[in-house]
């Protein structure tokens, strides 16, 4: 019984995550966006980070949006020799340039080998959970967000991100009360089937310090339902 313990102990390896925030690479070359940090960021079991803005020449800018954002698809190659193993797209920009540019930017992703999550044809697949092995264990990976710009949440046949609606008028939490039993679910169903969850949450105010409300009350609804770490970005501080 003592040697099959010890075995046990000795095949357990520490897990280092590298997370990035919100990434945009509009430089040539792109290989260079991080060149300061590759060491950093190739240091650990993977990396991840906020893929913010889509990676695609197809499409149009949204009607009425203030600031529309998008980025040459060779651009790809940034986060390719950065090594990230995983994304998340749920974020304010994702459909800038509407549907076409966010399936651009999916095959794109697809045909580089990155994983991501929070986005996707229809609702199901934008809330589904990312599951990957790494050093022996299963992970899984929700990518969620509270800042967007109407229309960007994913339906039932229609493209789009993972949104948690977020308004003073839901109350003390601030969020959509059917979003919040929807996240929390998914969260548990993921917990279920890995060793550890990986959560994402694309909120706060941009340039503040300050925590809304509503990232408190998710943040801990996340760790409750069985997310070994929540990873924030959007603020931009």
């Amino acid at each position: 019984m003592a040697t099959k313990k010890r075995k046990k102990e000795e095949s357990h390896k520490d897990i280092n995550i590298v997370v990035v925030g919100d990434v945009v690479i509009s430089r040539k070359p792109p290989e260079e966006a991080f060149v300061k940090v590759l060491g950093e960021l190739k240091s650990g079991t993977f990396s991840c980070c906020n893929c913010e803005v889509p990676l695609s020449n197809k499409g149009i800018p949204q009607f009425t949006k203030f600031e529309t954002l998008h980025a040459d698809p060779e651009m790809i190659q940034g986060y390719v020799h950065a090594g990230f193993k995983f994304v998340s797209l749920a974020n304010n920009h994702a459909l800038d340039y509407g549907p076409e540019a966010l399936a651009d930017t999916i095959d794109l992703l697809d045909a580089k080998g990155i994983l991501y999550a929070g986005a996707g044809k229809n609702s199901q697949r934008a809330w589904a959970p990312l599951f990957f092995e790494e050093a022996g264990m299963r992970f899984a990976f929700l990518s969620f967000a509270t800042e967007a710009f109407p229309g960007y949440g994913a339906q039932p046949k229609r493209p789009g991100i993972a949104v948690i609606r977020r308004d003073p008028l839901y109350g003390p939490t601030c969020v959509n009360p059917f979003d919040a039993e929807l996240m929390k679910e998914k969260i548990k169903a993921a917990k279920k089937e890995s060793d550890f969850v990986i959560v994402a949450f694309h909120w706060g105010l941009s340039q503040s310090r300050a925590l809304t409300q509503s990232q408190l009350f998710l943040g801990r609804a996340a760790v409750n339902a069985g997310a070994g770490v929540v990873i924030g970005h959007h603020p931009h501080v």
